[in-house]
């Protein structure tokens, strides 16, 4: 038999270029030539000519072109689980990760691609000395991992912008840039991000945001005032206030966002309706100008048949409708607009425009959802159980600030442990309106974890299961401040921390709530997620080939090859392995994992069947069979199981078993 050798399973995130270069051939394969672009050709079929060298508008700034190296640059590291850091981590399908989150957004690409519903990031201000990355913005695994200790030398990871540089706005573009880019393709299609932000940068995160998002998804630039009392002012002048950027996936998705509230709205129910509780809206309108052509509405009060004659209007339609008589009339030129009146007060003339169309207003009669009150205008009758909620505004000038956002950490950890953090009704306000049962929501610039915190809340009060993902650096706390002297190291310590007190006090309300109605028999627990999975940022379980240089010293090349010999790193646990196989399979890390034994070795079953995963050594022609027989769509085995003098054949026995069966077989 020939020998036949399994494929080998990539362990690289997701390539961006290539993904990109994909859907532009679906869109435009006639630009391809031997898979390489046609540009000149691509213009010709979008109907445009670029004359080289002519003058284009854009947002442009130094080591813009490098950002695009950097967004294409895959990703070798892998997420390690903490379990000890977790709360219920294997129910749990929130996460809260730890590490840069430019390199944990390249390793969600390929598990998160077009699944996440709304991002909410609060990223630096660019105010001169807030935020921590590395100078060069190379932002490779290897800085990271020397900023935290996790590599024996120094790492060279400092203050964005100290005092005396000034605002570099190019620094904050290029941190910014390609984190935007790579978060967009995490959204829904019709997804949305919300990005807070003040004056020093929102200019340029416009132009930003219109060249990555598309300028015609750009939604609204939301205002709200940050601060209230006698500090609000800026120099005793204008009231303080940041904003919150918004822009949609795909503008074309038609999606209504509505904030409900039981305090929204006016519901009562005078009149026993069967249908419940209802306010009043408005079913007319003004007609200031008079139009001729518009219709116009005459009520006839109770019991009265009386009607004017010096009023000249054409009869489109009557009808009775209880004690009134409703009357349709067309307003005729040179009629007499002063007396709206009866002076008896036995007949109330409304001389203003019908909401809507005859038909539609003579359905809405016949509905019973017109409610008449004496002379009152006649208004239309919009139950509860019908409400949308209202939208969105642009403006929010005391509904939140941060003032509220401090007493909220306060509250949790007796300290001002962060300055200035968000409020939860801010985003609260934002998750409401967007989101809904099941929806992913991704903060990475995560902080202090006002965004998990707020959604918890949230949910557990409208009993809805949202799921989030936080991604925040760990980066360390400075001296002497309240954060340093309650004990936490870094920054990622206290949003973890703040996400274990909101799920303790919770659940410190539900069973209040228990004791109050000990005759309920359903666990209000259950109904959302009260808890989260630690993942941290590390190196891949597996050691990554570097290609020597060409001057490399045949004895250094005989180490790296010696190396790669077993090129499973040592100590690493199954678990963490597991994980990256699943991320780097395309697979979420809140995936259903069952573990099964087959033919006296352990195998993970993902996702019932999707994948199955067997990290054991010595395997045998039983333990491939028996899974085959599961029939899993897709299987991994480590490339070390195979050993013995008959690996080779045992290897092309598995590649044909497996390839009989139409399932995918990987070895790593």
């Amino acid at each position: 038999m020939p020998k036949e050798t399994p494929e080998k399973l990539d362990l690289r995130s997701m390539d961006i270029t290539d993904e990109k270069k994909q859907q532009l051939k679906q869109l435009f394969p006639e630009v391809f030539r031997e898979d390489k672009i046609d540009f000149d050709h691509l213009k010709r079929v979008l109907g445009e000519w670029v004359d080289p060298g002519k003058e284009r508008f854009g947002l442009q700034w130094p080591g813009k072109a490098e950002r695009m190296k950097t967004i294409q640059q895959p990703s070798i590291a892998t997420l390690r689980p903490d379990r000890e850091e977790s709360v219920n981590f294997d129910e749990t399908e929130n996460l809260f990760i730890e590490g840069d989150n430019l390199e944990v957004l390249k390793l969600l690409q390929k598990s998160y691609f077009g699944k996440v519903k709304m991002i909410y990031i609060d990223p630096p201000y660019n105010t001169g000395n807030e935020f921590i990355y590395p100078d060069n913005y190379t932002e490779s695994l290897d800085t990271y991992l020397k900023y935290t200790g996790q590599k024996d030398a120094e790492g060279n990871w400092q203050s964005s912008n100290k005092e005396t540089e000034g605002r570099f706005h190019s620094k904050w573009l290029n941190m910014m840039y390609p984190r935007l880019f790579l978060a967009k393709n995490l959204l829904e299609e019709n997804g949305v991000i919300f990005v807070s932000i003040d004056d020093h940068e929102v200019h340029h995160l416009r132009k930003m945001m219109n060249e990555i998002y598309g300028e015609e998804n750009f939604t609204a630039q939301i205002v709200w005032k940050k601060k209230t009392g006698s500090g609000s002012q800026i120099e005793k002048v204008f009231s303080e206030h940041e904003y919150v950027i918004s822009y949609v996936k795909n503008s074309n998705s038609g999606e209504k966002w509505r904030i409900t509230n039981e305090n929204d709205g006016n519901f009562k129910n005078p009149d026993n309706d069967e249908r419940g509780d209802w306010e009043s809206c408005a079913i007319t309108a003004p007609s200031k100008n008079r139009n001729p052509n518009q219709l116009y509405l005459i009520e006839v009060n109770f019991n009265s048949n009386k009607s004017r004659t010096n009023l000249k209007y054409d009869i489109i339609d009557e009808f009775q409708y209880g004690n009134h008589r409703v009357i349709f009339r067309k307003l005729q030129e040179n009629s007499d607009y002063n007396e709206m009146f009866d002076a008896e007060k036995e007949v109330a003339w409304f001389i203003r425009r019908w909401a809507y169309i005859p038909t539609s207003m003579r359905k809405i009669f016949e509905d019973n959802r017109v409610y008449l009150n004496g002379a009152n205008l006649p208004r239309y009758k919009k139950f509860q159980s019908e409400y949308e909620g209202k939208a969105l505004r642009s403006i929010y000038c005391n509904e939140f600030s941060t003032q509220q956002g401090s007493e909220e950490l306060r509250a949790l950890f007796n300290s001002d442990i962060v300055e200035y953090p968000k409020p939860k009704k801010l985003l609260q306000t934002l998750v409401e309106a967007t989101t809904k049962q099941d929806d992913i929501i991704v903060d990475f610039f995560a902080g202090s974890c006002s965004t998990a915190d707020a959604i918890l809340n949230l949910s557990n009060k409208e009993k809805v299961k949202r799921k989030f993902i936080m991604v925040q650096l760990p980066e360390i706390t400075e001296e002497k401040t309240e954060a340093k002297k309650a004990g936490f190291e870094t920054i990622a310590d206290i949003g973890k921390e703040r996400i274990r007190r909101t799920i303790k006090h919770i659940k410190e309300d539900h069973k209040k709530d228990k004791q109050l109605a000990l005759d309920e028999e359903k666990n209000s627990n259950d109904e959302i997620d009260l808890g989260f999975k630690v993942f941290k940022l590390t190196p891949s379980n597996f050691k990554v080939w570097e290609a020597p240089g060409v001057d490399i010293e045949p004895e250094k090349l005989k180490e790296q090859l010696d190396a790669f010999s077993d090129h499973l790193n040592p100590e690493n646990e199954e678990e963490s392995i597991l994980f990256e196989l699943i991320l780097k399979s395309g697979f979420p890390l809140t995936a259903n994992i069952e573990k099964i034994e087959l033919a006296g070795k352990h195998v993970l079953n993902v996702e019932n069947g999707k994948l199955m995963i067997c990290l054991a050594e010595e395997l045998t022609i039983e333990v491939l069979d028996a899974i085959s027989e599961k029939e899993p769509q897709r299987v991994i085995c480590l490339d070390n199981g195979f050993t013995g003098d008959d690996a080779d054949a045992l290897k092309t026995n598995a590649v044909q078993l497996f390839k009989s069966k139409e399932i995918e077989f990987r070895t790593v």
